[in-house]
């Protein structure tokens, strides 16, 4: 990711399956853990309503929602039609 591109949060929509680094507030566990979920709805900030702030996500693995800040989000799969090259991630 450059400089020019910004966070790579403030490019994911609703639909999207993105990587999230686990929040583990009160772990003394210095293994960084993640999820892949998909998003379910954006909130812009407070400023800027084009700017992501918070995602609700379904994780995909476990059928939680959870409500995130967009910074924990840490990568974004594209999915590519079924004629496409399959799945990449940036």
């Amino acid at each position: 990711m450059s400089a020019d591109e910004g966070p790579v949060f403030m490019s994911a929509k609703v639909g999207d399956l993105v990587v999230v680094k686990d929040e583990l507030q009160f772990s003394m566990n210095t293994t960084e853990d993640w999820w892949i979920g998909q998003i379910l709805y954006l909130v812009g900030g407070a400023r800027s309503s084009s700017s992501n702030s918070i995602f609700q996500i379904v994780n995909i693995d476990t059928g939680i929602i959870k409500v995130i800040n967009a910074d924990l989000v840490i990568a974004i799969f594209n999915v590519q039609p079924s004629h496409g090259q399959g799945i990449s991630f940036h």
